[in-house]
């Protein structure tokens, strides 16, 4: 009788050990973090690109917008238009620690007519993802997903930087340029085991120039008591050696439209600090050129409310018209 007994419970058990190792293998993992693995957890389907010259559409396939879920009105409203499908591309992996890491992504959008969506002056449209995985028994689980931590227009590329006590800081930088201008701007997200902080101001201007504009300035000729209208490339005009013509007087409105913006940024402990050069020519009394001007402004991030905003200083207003 115990015989049978002792029979009955090494099978029960083989049993159960058998249905919990089904149970787990049935929910999709990564051997590795790698990108080529990690990639068809979050868009199914997707496959490594081959040759480094080959079509990369043919080796990414597309993914229906709509399985983006929630946050697709929110994309769609930053665009200004709608979405029909999106084309995702890995740009970094990041191991947070020994058991977390997030994939970030950048994804090209198409319209209904498999049209790659593109502004006129703009650039063509993409969503930065961030997806969190952890470590499992069975190996990489996808568990966190943040689909739309920027969408952008002027995309140019995203750094990856420690920040010691706080995480990884990802740099989302693009660029503009427009009617003469150029201007540059960088958001942040701060990356954490299974979430992302996002910034308060999701972009922040960092530098730009009108080095395409022209300043305006007036002659006055003493001897027939005429004004006539001149003007000057910004690119020339905010040299140190332009001289301008004699009699010249200039009004500080048309002069600024030349200003040049420098901006860096770094870490500094627990703010991100942003450094900016600000360049613009100096006008006398009487509207005389002046020599060039030099002014610095600070500004700084930190962590508050559950978000990176901006605790001290104005970032300066930087136009490309």
């Amino acid at each position: 009788m115990k015989a049978v007994n002792l029979a009955i419970t090494v099978v029960s058990t083989a049993f159960l050990l058998t249905f919990t190792g089904t149970s787990r293998s049935a929910e999709p993992t990564a051997a590795t973090l790698k990108r080529e693995e990690l990639m068809p957890l979050v868009f199914p389907g997707w496959t490594m690109p081959g040759a480094p010259d080959s079509n990369r559409t043919s080796h990414s396939p597309r993914t229906p917008l709509s399985s983006l879920g929630d946050v697709v009105p929110a994309i769609e409203h930053d665009l200004g238009e709608e979405s029909e499908s999106i084309e995702p591309h890995p740009l970094h992996v990041i191991r947070l620690d020994s058991d977390h890491a997030v994939l970030i992504t950048q994804s090209d959008l198409y319209d209904a007519d498999n049209e790659w969506i593109c502004g006129h002056y703009a650039g063509c449209a993409v969503v930065i993802g961030a997806y969190f995985f952890g470590s499992t028994v069975d190996g990489w689980k996808l568990t966190k997903r943040v689909d739309d931590i920027a969408v952008d227009y002027n995309f140019a590329d995203a750094g990856i930087h420690k920040w010691p006590g706080h995480g990884f800081l990802l740099s989302i930088n693009s660029k503009t340029s427009a009617q003469g201008g150029s201007r540059k701007d960088v958001g942040f997200v701060l990356l954490q085991p299974d979430r992302a902080i996002l910034a308060h101001e999701r972009s922040i201007g960092i530098a730009g120039d009108n080095d395409g504009g022209q300043t305006a300035y007036e002659i006055h000729d003493p001897e027939t008591q005429q004004l006539s209208m001149e003007d000057s490339g910004c690119a020339e005009f905010m040299q140190s050696s332009f001289n301008s013509p004699k009699g010249a007087t200039f009004d500080a409105s048309s002069v600024d439209v030349c200003t040049q913006t420098r901006g860096t940024w770094h870490i500094e402990q627990d703010t991100i600090r942003l450094t900016y050069r600000i360049l613009r020519r100096g006008i006398g009394p009487r509207g005389e050129l002046q020599g060039i001007n030099e002014t610095t402004v600070i500004v700084d991030l930190g962590i508050r409310d559950g978000e990176l905003k901006i605790i001290a200083g104005i970032p300066p207003e930087i136009s490309t018209t």
